[in-house]
């Protein structure tokens, strides 16, 4: 069974047999109190950290990626890294928990080297069915962006403490 096969198929048991809620109006819960949180076109977030070289470290130890060009001077991270961070952000601060990711795009302009401070922006630009986010990792350092892309995502409710899905009201 090929890869793409088995995506495709673990996708569509997703959509079509789980208990879920597609949300029109996207409201995500906080993951405490399932209390709905608003969603609106323009809506963003920018989270900041400084990666380190423990940070490049880890990940490298993790990813099994021993690349020279990551690990020698001068020591920068993969992009994987970088996408990471920003999954990171949108699946737990913003837009938050409940999503699922359905298609990314990304493109990395510059290397973004270790010790440095770093913002990941998100912003949501469409709002539908499935809800795109633009995204961006800006380098104070070097002030320069190191990756930008897109994310779509649709929203999927589940309340794992008793199986129902989450359900808003109308």
């Amino acid at each position: 069974m090929s890869s793409s096969f088995s995506f495709i198929f673990i996708l569509r048991l997703l959509l079509f047999y789980l208990p879920f809620t597609y949300v029109k109006n996207v409201d995500i819960y906080d993951g405490t109190n399932y209390k709905p949180i608003k969603v609106k076109l323009g809506d963003s977030v920018k989270v900041d950290k400084f990666v380190c070289e423990k940070d490049l470290e880890i990940f490298t130890n993790v990813s099994g990626d021993v690349n020279p060009i990551y690990i020698n001077e001068p020591k920068f991270f993969h992009g994987s890294y970088l996408n990471m961070l920003v999954l990171s952000v949108m699946g737990t601060k913003f837009p938050g928990p409940g999503i699922l990711f359905v298609e990314q795009n990304m493109r990395f302009p510059h290397a973004c080297f270790v010790n440095q401070l770093v913002t990941i922006h998100v912003k949501v630009v469409d709002v539908g069915r499935v809800i795109t986010c633009n995204f961006s990792i800006y380098s104070h350092k070097d002030e320069v962006f190191v990756i930008e892309g897109e994310a779509k995502f649709m929203i999927i409710f589940r309340d794992i403490t008793d199986g129902e899905p989450y359900r808003f009201e109308e």
